[in-house]
């Protein structure tokens, strides 16, 4: 009996901490990197550029060590990145900005999650009749490097090719037709989520099923065993 009550006791451990995991994905997993963000952007709205810059300065050491913690693929796309921060032909609060995506979607435990978060935005975005298709294509330059890195790259063509359309013809049909390539974009990425949920619910439901069944095969045992001693006794 001693064996079986420690049985379900890890048991029990066991499934609350698969349990955690699961809810875990659902929820927004803390980002190492936010309070940096958060502090930089204040101080550029605020037009304190030299404060921003200053900071990013001071911090771009620990993101250069954090970049080459990560798989090949991802510091190659960190250097292609950091690179274009070099050029002035391109914006620097701009690719700043991409890096930042980069930095949350890279950090998470479910980067998944965190490009899909971010291109629903751009989807509820597009469905606001005031926006135009020249905000949101700026924005999905923003955030289509990381992106290419995680979907399919014949779906980010897709996108590409309704967006300009839509830059050449705002009507209804090719408003749709953006949040069409961009709900198909991220698809993949929900089933992969999906699929992940289904294994671990399996896993925890298989591992309560076959606790219950050896501790009712136990309990079984154990009074068959009684009611033989008490019939040896009887007679």
């Amino acid at each position: 009996m001693g064996r079986a009550i420690i049985l379900i006791l890890s048991s029990l451990i066991l499934t609350l901490t698969l349990i955690n995991n699961t809810e875990g994905w659902a929820a927004k997993a803390p980002d190492p990197w936010e309070s940096f963000i958060a502090q930089y952007r204040h101080l550029v709205s605020d037009g304190k550029d030299e404060l921003a810059e200053r900071m990013w300065k001071n911090t771009y050491p620990k993101m250069e060590k954090y970049a080459q913690t990560l798989t090949p693929d991802e510091y190659n796309l960190w250097s292609s990145l950091t690179e274009d921060l070099n050029d002035k032909k391109h914006d620097m609060r701009f690719n700043v900005e991409t890096i930042f995506f980069f930095l949350q979607v890279t950090s998470s435990d479910n980067s998944n999650a965190i490009i899909v978060e971010r291109v629903h935005q751009l989807v509820r975005q597009v469905e606001q009749e005031p926006s135009t298709s020249s905000e949101i294509i700026n924005q999905w330059k923003l955030v289509k490097p990381v992106i290419n890195s995680y979907t399919i790259k014949e779906d980010i063509i897709l996108v590409d090719e309704a967006l300009s359309d839509w830059s050449i013809a705002n009507s209804q049909n090719s408003r749709t037709a953006v949040i069409n390539s961009l709900n198909n974009l991220v698809e993949p990425l929900k089933s992969d989520e999906s699929e992940a949920v289904f294994w671990m619910a399996l896993i925890v439901g298989g591992s309560i099923t076959l606790t219950l069944s050896y501790v009712g095969a136990r309990m079984y045992q154990g009074r068959s065993k009684n009611r033989h001693k008490l019939k040896s006794g009887s007679s």
